[in-house]
């Protein structure tokens, strides 16, 4: 039999080496050897494909684009790398020619010197760039567009890649935009729009209603909740009030305090929260209420119309935004950051909005509802 002294100082041994087994199993077999992962540019900055592209045309394009806009004639010709292009004047060749016109597919960049008007039912596997504005035609494919004006989508139209505006771009009823769109200025989209990841000072989806606070103006008199009023508050510090459970704030009620819920919140109509919320499970703003900070849900959101959140609106799970509403100002653009989005007609967002699994601009209202029909009700 061993010593009872020798077997406890084999386990004090061995209870001593335990926290050193992690790290003699890493110089063994060197399972965290690869660096972590840090996003780069092209990851992070939605209009990085843009600059590229400029860099591109300036290296390589901008002797022939000049001499374009001096002259007025149009050029074609092929890059060192293969590129085929076709620069583009007031003599207006055609765009495409012998196969590419039976193809209906035309395999070269084109860069316009002055504005563009594309035929209807190509599909442009080239880059697109225009020193003016741009008119799609409907049931058109595009690779990539770059327009110094206003770029106009028609009807069913398709952008694979990205497409920027330096002013405004206006997309046409059931187009697709896969990727990223930006916009200087203004992008609107039309009824069954499906989108990805968009930027821009400021990005309507459909047709804002005019007079838009004298609609949803706020009662004057809300009532304030305290900490204390909150049921189940099981702390308070900081300016956070923390809840367990479900959280129901009662329609016109005042709240000057961030928001903390480990249960599903629902913001009664009318109120006007002036800090953040932020609950582990599932969001429902109802018709009418201000929310000065931002919206973080662990699960799903559910927006109706009149609401106006001043931060950023992050979500692990999809959101439904009803009619009218506005997220962020011109004044402080924000993020909107979800699983997927379905957005009705007469909201506005102002900044960023990536639907990291589809995004879709919903004609009514009440098609909102299809999101619960597919993924589950909130």
């Amino acid at each position: 039999m061993i010593p009872a002294v020798l077997l406890f100082f084999v386990i004090t041994t061995i209870w001593f080496l335990l926290p050193f087994l992690p790290g003699f199993r890493e110089l063994r077999r060197k399972v965290d050897a690869k660096p972590l992962h840090v996003a780069s540019d092209s990851d992070v900055d939605i209009r990085h494909f843009e600059r590229g592209f400029r860099n591109f045309m300036e290296t390589y394009l901008r002797p022939t684009m000049t001499n374009c806009t001096s002259t007025g004639l149009s050029a074609k010709g092929t890059l060192e790398d293969g590129t085929q292009y076709l620069v583009i004047s007031d003599d207006e060749p055609a765009l495409l020619i012998g196969r590419e016109e039976r193809m209906k597919t035309s395999e070269r960049m084109l860069i316009a010197c002055n504005d563009l008007k594309l035929p209807a039912e190509r599909s442009f596997i080239g880059e697109i760039y225009s020193a003016g504005a741009i008119e799609g035609g409907h049931n058109n494919i595009y690779r990539a567009i770059l327009g110094e004006q206003i770029v106009s989508l028609a009807v069913e139209s398709t952008v694979l890649r990205w497409i920027h505006s330096h002013t405004e771009l206006h997309v046409g009823n059931s187009s697709v935009l896969y990727g990223r769109a930006s916009a200087n200025d203004l992008i609107r989209l039309s009824q069954d729009c499906v989108f990805e990841r968009m930027n821009s000072a400021q990005i309507e989806f459909g047709n804002p209603i005019p007079d838009w606070d004298k609609r949803w103006s706020r009662p004057q008199k809300l009532t304030r909740i305290k900490p204390e009023d909150l049921p189940k508050c099981a702390n308070v510090s900081a300016g956070r009030a923390l809840v367990a459970g479900d959280l129901t704030i009662r329609p016109n009620s005042l709240v000057d305090i961030n928001l903390v819920v480990t249960g599903k919140l629902t913001i009664g109509k009318g109120s006007h929260i002036l800090e953040s919320i932020k609950s582990h499970k599932n969001i429902v703003i109802e018709p009418g209420v201000k929310i000065d900070g931002g919206v973080f849900s662990g699960k799903k959101i559910i927006i109706t119309e009149g609401v106006q959140i001043g931060g950023p609106l992050l979500a692990e799970g999809d959101v439904r935004i009803g009619s009218d509403v506005r997220i962020g100002s011109r004044e402080i653009p924000t993020t909107l950051s979800v699983a997927g989005a379905e957005i009705a007609e007469g909201t506005i967002t102002y900044g960023e909005v990536w639907a990291h699994d589809y995004g879709r601009l919903v004609a009514e209202r009440d098609e909102a509802d299809s999101m619960t029909a597919r993924r589950g009700s909130a």
